[in-house]
């Protein structure tokens, strides 16, 4: 169908570009600029920048082969990095 078309050209620019602002903002603002840090209260927040990176890495991962074979649910890609990004920004205890 149309729709399903743009969908298949539209997700892996959204993917690629939130992997990549995850990916940028991971290595410059928390690493070599030291701005900020993800929970910077946390025991290991060295933890929570990994995550946050492997998070905008596996965004890039889903771009890269979304881009390369459709899948048989084109929102399916989207909808795991969404939720491993919701199940990050849980505050666990």
């Amino acid at each position: 169908s149309r729709s399903g078309a743009g969908l298949a050209l539209f997700r892996p620019g959204l993917l690629a570009g939130f992997g990549f602002w995850h990916v940028a903002d991971a290595v410059f603002s928390h690493w070599l600029l030291g701005l900020h840090r993800i929970r910077p209260a946390s025991e290991a927040p060295l933890l929570w920048d990994l995550l946050f990176l492997g998070l905008g890495l596996a965004s890039l991962g889903a771009a890269f082969l979304s881009s390369r074979r459709p899948p048989r649910n084109p929102a399916l890609p989207c909808a795991v990095v969404l939720a491993a990004g919701l199940a990050a920004a849980i505050p666990w205890r």
